[in-house]
């Protein structure tokens, strides 16, 4: 934004666009303040934002005198010092990168001070020249803080010696070479722009104003080239100071509100895939659960209950701000009982059949304790009987309970008849799942590769890990596709890009076409050799479109693409299925089941199901009493086929996960 004391059009040309009252320069930044104007520059950040409603979540409740409030997070709290230094850094700001994160862990900040210098610390000058591990060095006693002049002590202190800040050399021109605040600051000017025209005139000014002030000639010039070399890197201390305390307060609210600064978070990265899903685990991986959003619970952001971070109606797609706010409304009467009751009492006008089929299959009215396949088959039901109460009411006609509330009961008015649901089973956990994350664009309740928990850990790293290994290292993940982009080669033949999803994040592979065998390679040996044909996209692009879980062994590279922000990606060698990894792997499929579970029809139905998928696995049971003591039964004489229908039909059976193998 730039300003002046007179009509802009009196220093530069101006545009405006048709329709809009605001003014645009036709000069560039450098020209607008050559032209006499001052600049402003704003910073829209978003993090401002995820501080406001980690705030409101944490102040819900509480009376306005005991809201917490931004300005009263302190500075020097060890609990956020001790989470930066240890690398919990996801969502503070300006740490997220595994970079900055690697530099914390080793710099230990311990005030806000040290925060202030990382912030204009972790760029590409200091973190070349070595300046930042002198820094770090210094901190820890590793090495003798030294000072140019002992003049300088005050101004260098905070940073060891070493100088960090512009702020810094415009101190030393002052206090060593006798310069004013202005002449200082064109000293500073001339030194990052690096005018030599400039720097020769200032070198002399410096040294006689040093020499004015009984300092030797010769240390003089050698603090005049440190300030020349360090003003090259030197940053703006008061924007780093600002962004600092950004920081200070993201790390504050994680270290003590962690679900509701996670909450906050979650919001304003829904529409960012990558980012949900890796902060997702995070928070599951630090013991905090992650619960499907609930039309009486949610609202249209992420929120913090009882500890549990809730998804927000906002998060389904297909659920506008129209309709939520329906729901919302609706819901100042009292929660909903059912979906029957639901479908009466909000507006229909906004909330129609697409709406709450895409609330069911979210898990939004899982509070029922209904399988969501029924709830599903159940809406067109619920409309119609909705629709015949909204009829009634708009018409003044009630039901017996609808009079009855009317002399004073309360509740909002229902039907007199109970709902009638069509009785059908759950989906099987890969449709139901599936349908999750097409209404939402994220697994929440489970994921297709829990059951895969064991290979994942065995055979596997985390796909986010793999932003963190070394370009040429030889890596195996794990995971789903979630996207896949094809494109002809120059020789006709096909390669693709995929984007494989696993339980921490995603990672994009490159999969380029298979090659035949005969061409000559010279081996380790110095022995030239004729090579073997090589499998490609060809062969694996079965299992890539499958949405079969796989296993992916490739080489990392660097995608540099976007020069700011590069990131790693697999070179993909071989692809197969997780499945028949697991099959060739697996030694024995084992249920470890709560003692109040066991039955007889159950073991009598397990029996069942073991004939049903015979196979070479050996079963194993293990009885479970939580807290007590676990009695291995051992195998049980049968064997299965291990198979996803098998684990499901037996989760199915107990009611929850028993299946491990081993």
């Amino acid at each position: 934004m730039v300003i002046a004391d007179k009509p802009l059009w009196e220093f530069v040309p101006v545009y405006q666009r048709p329709g809009e009252s605001a003014l645009i320069t036709q000069f560039a930044k450098d020209e607008v303040e050559a032209a006499g104007l001052v600049k402003f520059d704003f910073l829209g950040l978003t993090t401002l934002t995820v501080i406001q409603n980690a705030l409101d979540l944490v102040n819900r409740g509480r009376a306005p005198e005991a809201r917490l409030q931004a300005h009263q997070i302190p500075l020097g709290d060890p609990a956020m010092y001790d989470l930066i230094s240890r690398g919990d850094t996801a969502g503070v700001f300006q740490m997220e990168s595994s970079g900055f994160t690697e530099m914390v862990m080793k710099l230990r900040p311990s005030c806000f001070e040290d925060v202030i210098a990382a912030g204009a610390l972790y760029r590409p000058g200091p973190l070349d020249s070595g300046m930042v591990d002198v820094f770090i060095n210094r901190k820890h006693g590793r090495e003798r803080v030294t000072y140019p002049h002992p003049a300088l002590e005050p101004v260098l202190k905070d940073t060891y010696g070493v100088i960090v800040y512009q702020e810094q050399v415009m101190q030393i021109s002052q206090v060593l070479g006798g310069y004013s605040l202005g002449r200082a600051d064109l000293l500073r000017r001339a030194m990052g722009k690096k005018k030599a025209e400039v720097m020769a005139s200032e070198r002399q000014g410096f040294l006689e104003g040093c020499q004015k002030n009984g300092v030797d000639p010769k240390v003089a010039g050698e603090i005049f080239d440190l300030m020349e070399k360090f003003a090259e890197y030197g940053f703006n201390k008061s924007h780093s100071a600002a962004y600092g305390l950004i920081t200070i307060q993201t790390a504050w609210l994680k270290a003590h509100y962690p679900v509701e600064f996670m909450a906050a978070l979650l919001t304003s990265e829904k529409d960012n895939t990558d980012k949900v899903v890796a902060h997702i685990a995070e928070a599951r991986g630090q013991g905090y659960e992650v619960l499907p959003p609930d039309v009486n619970v949610s609202e249209l952001a992420f929120g913090a209950v009882d500890g549990k971070i809730r998804f927000g109606l906002g998060a389904i797609k297909g659920v506008g701000e129209s309709a939520i706010e329906a729901i919302l409304e609706a819901r100042q009467a009292g929660p909903f009982r059912d979906l029957f009751d639901f479908a009466e009492r909000v507006d229909s006008r906004r909330v129609n059949r697409k709406v709450i089929e895409a609330l069911v299959k979210a898990g939004a009215f899982d509070f029922e304790g209904r399988p969501r396949r029924q709830l599903f088959e159940s809406v067109e039901k619920a409309l119609e009987r909705g629709a015949s109460a909204q009829r009634d009411r708009a018409v003044g006609q009630s039901s017996l309970f609808g009079l009855l509330e009317d002399a004073g009961q309360p509740g909002p008015a229902v039907s007199v008849s109970r709902p009638e649901y069509t009785p059908l089973e759950e989906w099987p956990e890969k449709e139901r799942l599936a349908m999750e994350k097409e209404a939402i664009g994220f697994y929440v309740s489970g994921h297709p590769l829990h059951q895969y928990a064991r290979e994942l850990q065995r055979y596997a790293r985390p796909a986010a890990a793999v932003q963190r290994a070394r370009r040429d290292d030889v890596v195996t993940v794990a995971g789903i596709v979630s996207q896949l982009r094809e494109r002809p080669t120059k020789t006709g033949k096909r390669m693709a890009w995929v984007t494989l999803e696993d339980l921490s994040g995603s990672v994009e592979l490159v999969c380029f076409p298979g090659k035949e065998g005969g061409r000559s390679v010279m081996g380790k040996d110095g022995k030239w050799t004729k090579s073997g044909p090589r499998p490609g996209y060809e062969a694996w692009e079965p299992l890539l479109k499958s949405d079969e879980p796989i296993l992916v062994t490739g080489t990392v590279q660097v995608n540099t693409r976007d020069e700011e922000n590069p990131t790693a990606e697999l070179i993909v060698e071989q692809v197969q299925s997780l499945k028949e990894v697991r099959d060739k792997r697996v030694k024995r499929l084992e249920l470890r089941v709560r003692a109040d579970l066991v039955t007889e029809d159950r073991l009598q139905r397990l029996s069942g199901l073991a004939k049903e998928h015979a196979g070479a696995t050996p079963l194993a049971v293990s009885i479970v009493l939580p807290g007590q003591a676990e009695a291995l039964i051992g195998n049980t004489g049968l064997k299965v086929d291990v198979s996803d229908a098998l684990i499901a039909a037996v989760d199915r059976l107990f009611g929850e996960k028993v299946v491990e193998l081993g």
